[in-house]
């Protein structure tokens, strides 16, 4: 089993992922003695979530029962919000899997216990939340995390099979009272409806698992066309054309859609808020800029390009930030920061201006007017940032740079002509690392 997960790989150490619990007990047990046999170091790794009343005596146990079978174990601790939007046991599986990756070296692998049973719990899980080919296609034997791997190396094995060995070597076995907690779904569907799955359909767990395994290409087939599709339709800057989107059947659309919140870094959203994007943002009026948000993305369409990132938050208020000359500022609502920087020669602040006097960040209260450096023009700074094409959710981001209460530069776009460096002298620029897109 061992040796077919790790075919092709040569780590210099393999991790068990150890929660004290039979399966992984098992697994732990075959690890050893694999390594042994190969001369390859084998460590045990016990994440403590802090979510049970029983967590720290786990930890000790699988510590214990690591020492017996002549493993070392490093017992890693993650925090967990307490009302997760995503779910606790999702949140909880979210940071281990962060602890974990985190902990691996390069070319590293990290074993988990995951077996047969597990993957049609899955698969079924997956099926009543409405999931496409890729959620159904469940858990692939072998992935990247972080500079390593992470592999499954008994998704052909049952749960009853690893009992059996673990109680074969008399292992200390921890029971989750979660394991049996009707409330959650995946230990309502194990207790309560796959007994009876199992009595009709003995084999459900392989075949479910061919199932799954048909699924996986399937979704390699979809990301493929999404992929091709997005390289038409995603400009340098990862904007979508609205009119290319449009252009393709309801399939195509989707598919280009979740390649390209994939490829922005942002989680997937539900089938709905897919089809939503379509008829809510990129159908919309010309004159319109709708926002469809979801937990950890939005998009939003400005003329005709769709624009997707994390969540803006609120927008700023209040009298405003007091800029430090020697350190960045942190900007509200997950603006990035701001900083001033300073250039032998170039375009930006002239030094003398800003000596002795107090530098503010402000935001947009309306009638602000300004003449850029290199224009002749004063004129409202909505008429400016119009002009040049600031999306209509970032006018009123903006910091906007005050020098003893005179508007000297907006953002890092422009610098008002009062407060310019002559060219070829010392300047200060205003940089913002982290800002959000403008165009």
């Amino acid at each position: 089993m061992l040796d077919e997960a790790l075919a092709g790989l040569a780590p210099a150490c393999v991790w068990v992922a150890y929660s004290g619990g039979a399966d992984s007990s098992a697994l732990l047990v075959l690890a050893r003695d694999w390594g042994q046999a190969r001369n390859v170091p084998i460590r045990a790794v016990h994440v403590n979530h802090g979510i049970a009343s029983e967590a720290g005596d786990w930890a000790r146990r699988c510590q214990r029962q690591a020492e017996s079978l002549g493993v070392a174990l490093e017992v890693l601790t993650v925090t967990v919000p307490e009302k997760p939007v995503e779910g606790l046991e999702a949140a909880a599986r979210e940071a281990r899997y962060a602890a974990l990756g985190a902990r691996l070296g390069l070319g590293d692998v990290l074993l988990v216990a995951q077996h047969a049973d597990d993957q049609l719990e899955t698969f079924l899980l997956q099926a009543l939340r409405g999931a496409g080919p890729g959620g159904l296609a469940s858990m692939p034997v072998r992935a990247r995390l972080g500079v390593g791997w992470l592999a499954r190396p008994l998704l052909k094995c049952s749960r009853t099979g690893l009992a059996e060995l673990a109680a074969e070597h008399r292992l200390d076995v921890i029971e989750d009272p979660s394991n049996t907690d009707p409330a959650l779904d995946r230990s309502y569907l194990r207790n309560e409806v796959l007994p009876a799955v199992y009595r009709r359909w003995p084999s459900a767990a392989v075949t479910i698992s061919r199932s799954a395994a048909l699924c996986a290409e399937t979704a390699v087939l979809v990301e493929s066309l999404g992929a091709g599709e997005l390289g038409r339709l995603m400009d340098n800057a990862g904007r979508l054309s609205v009119p290319g989107l449009l252009s393709l059947d309801a399939p195509r659309r989707h598919a280009v859609l979740r390649s390209w919140l994939v490829r922005r870094g942002l989680p997937l959203p539900s089938r709905v808020k897919l089809q939503a994007m379509v008829t809510e943002v990129a159908g919309a009026a010309h004159s319109r800029n709708p926002c469809l948000g979801w937990p950890g993305g939005e998009v939003r369409r400005h003329r005709q390009r769709l624009y997707a990132m994390p969540p803006l938050g609120d927008l700023p208020s209040g009298v405003g930030l007091e800029l430090a000359r020697s350190a960045p500022v942190t900007l509200p609502g997950g603006l990035g920061q701001m900083a001033l920087v300073r250039r032998s020669a170039g375009a930006g602040l002239d030094p003398g201006q800003l000596a002795g006097r107090r530098l503010m960040l402000r935001w947009r209260e309306g009638g602000e007017r300004l003449m850029p450096a290199g224009h002749r023009v004063r004129r409202t700074l909505k008429d400016w940032l119009r002009e040049q094409g600031v999306v209509p959710w970032m006018r009123a981001r903006l910091p906007l740079l005050y020098v003893d209460n005179e508007l000297a530069a907006v953002a890092d776009l422009w610098v008002a002509a009062d407060f310019a460096a002559a060219a070829g002298t010392p300047a200060i620029s205003l940089v913002w690392p982290g800002r959000p897109a403008l165009f």
